[in-house]
């Protein structure tokens, strides 16, 4: 199908580049949703894993990741899956948060080609309305910090592959008599990503 030959959409929408990042923290999103399947992986089969982060909500899957992850033989990993957790989090809230709202009536005075102004009521509560302006920063640095996530989450995929590789390597040794690696070179847990910041929405004057 050929592309229109005609502006599009024909409708007020909002400003084009924070919309582009709506789509943006959408897709990151869905990645570091998704990711964090392989800390169940280190327990269950694929498909298993695959099931469960399929059935689970965010909550319950990240109830579930605690408790399998919370007997790894080193405690401070169980510190970096907390860290994790309230990450993911702060970022769902933050996501459920903007695709679940609405764009509001422009407020006069306010310059909508900077501001996003969405709006929506308050989760269990139909009489509070909620309002949000949103500068593309704003947007950007959401869309950022769960980029920042799901890298994270793949920085401890590959320490959990070069630890058991170390591990490997290190028995083989034992039993062949052979030197093995150095205890310098076990691998270190990846430094973690900022905070992200949760999105609040404007306060009544």
């Amino acid at each position: 199908m050929s592309e229109p030959d005609y502006p599009w959409p024909r409708y007020e929408v909002g400003p084009k580049d924070h919309l582009e990042a709506l789509g943006i923290i959408s897709l990151n999103f869905n990645l570091y949703e998704y990711s964090l399947v392989i800390f169940l992986e280190q327990h269950f089969s694929k498909d298993v894993s695959g099931f469960l982060t399929d059935k689970l909500s965010n909550e319950e899957r990240s109830q579930l990741i605690r408790l399998v992850m919370q007997n790894d033989p080193y405690p401070e990993v169980t510190e970096e899956i907390e860290f994790l957790l309230r990450h993911f989090a702060t970022c769902a809230a933050n996501r459920h948060l903007l695709l679940h709202s609405r764009p509001s009536i422009p407020i006069l005075g306010v310059p909508t080609d900077k501001i996003l102004q969405l709006e929506k009521f308050a989760k269990g509560d139909p009489q509070r309305l909620l309002a949000f302006q949103l500068k593309i920063g704003d947007l950007r640095r959401t869309a950022d910090e769960m980029r920042a996530g799901f890298d994270y989450v793949v920085n401890l995929w590959r320490y959990f592959f070069d630890r058991e590789h170390y591990h490997t390597v290190l028995e083989h040794a034992e039993e062949s008599g052979i030197p093995g690696p150095s205890p310098s070179v076990h691998p270190t847990l990846p430094k973690r990503p900022p905070e992200p910041r949760k999105i609040d929405p404007l306060q009544p004057s």
